[in-house]
């Protein structure tokens, strides 16, 4: 947070007259306190321009539904600080350029050291961050045309994304296993929704005993697949890959993961390729007589 805003606004920003404001200020709002809308933060994170722009970008326009309140704490002698809230509280200059007050959620404190205090326990841990997967079963049950397309995705391969335990609180198959929609969504551009839906079943066929999928191994395993087509399904060595597949011993899927990255080469930002290079190494180097006769410079393209 900052007393300013730091950096520059693009200029088709700077050519706006006005942000859209969208919907009315609710009634609870109307019922806060007020304070100076120049009111001074102390010793806070910068409020970057770039960052404002998104903000707006993104909503369409200043929307009351989205807006919190800045966060204020008071000193005895009435001498006022924002401690959280100082992106709130630009943007609703910026849409209301004539305020001269805003409402704050107050806090009477007793020491400056408090307002550094409140800062620190705010940003430092004191609430949770959404994950992933709850605000992706949040964009479903909105309506997301984009987070539904991925949910019939998860159907078709078995799989759901979990938010909570209430009604409603898991994206995709009713008893599929989990996943993480990240490592999901990643698999699937990776390769293709019917290659993943194969690396599902394999992997289920495995690792039976567990609730969960491992999205690098399926990602890596669906790639195997796509690259591959020898050894899936109706391949020449369908039968072979899937036998040694399915032969491994170790009784959970993250230590394999880690295992194929770590011989694929580990290469930053392509763990799903340097899973399905070390798939592919250890099942020309492992397999039974015949050897397959394929090449693993095939996945030389994606980097590993």
């Amino acid at each position: 947070m900052s007393n300013s805003i730091i950096g520059s606004f693009s200029k088709s920003f700077q050519k706006r007259k006005n942000i859209d404001v969208i919907g009315e200020k609710p009634a609870w709002m109307k019922g806060l306190p007020t304070a100076d809308v120049n009111i001074p933060s102390l010793v806070n994170r910068d409020t970057q321009a770039k960052t404002l722009e998104a903000h707006f970008k993104k909503t369409g326009g200043f929307d009351f539904r989205l807006w919190d309140a800045p966060k204020v704490a008071e000193l005895p002698d009435g001498t006022k600080y924002l401690y959280d809230g100082d992106h709130s509280r630009h943007m609703y200059k910026l849409a209301f350029p004539k305020a001269t007050s805003i409402p704050v959620a107050l806090r009477k404190i007793e020491t400056v050291q408090e307002v550094h205090q409140l800062f620190h326990l705010i940003n430092g841990g004191s609430r949770k961050n959404v994950s992933a997967e709850e605000r992706f079963v949040h964009q479903c049950l909105s309506g997301d045309v984009k987070a539904l397309e991925t949910a019939n995705k998860l159907k078709e391969c078995g799989l759901r994304v979990y938010c909570s335990g209430e009604e409603k609180g898991s994206i995709g198959a009713s008893n599929g296993r989990l996943v993480r929609v990240r490592g999901f969504e990643a698999a699937v551009r990776a390769s293709s929704l019917h290659n993943v839906k194969e690396a599902t079943k394999l992997i289920k066929a495995t690792f039976k005993g567990e609730s969960s999928v491992n999205t690098e191994l399926l990602e890596g395993l669906a790639i195997v697949l796509k690259d591959y087509p020898e050894v899936a399904t109706s391949g020449v060595y369908c039968g072979k890959f899937q036998d040694w597949f399915k032969a491994n011993t170790v009784n959970s899927q993250q230590p394999l993961a880690t295992h194929w990255k770590t011989e694929g080469g580990r290469v930053h930002h392509r763990h799903g390729a340097s899973v399905a290079k070390g798939i592919m190494q250890d099942f020309l180097k492992k397999s039974c007589e015949p050897k397959p006769k394929l090449q693993i410079n095939r996945l030389s393209a994606r980097g590993v």
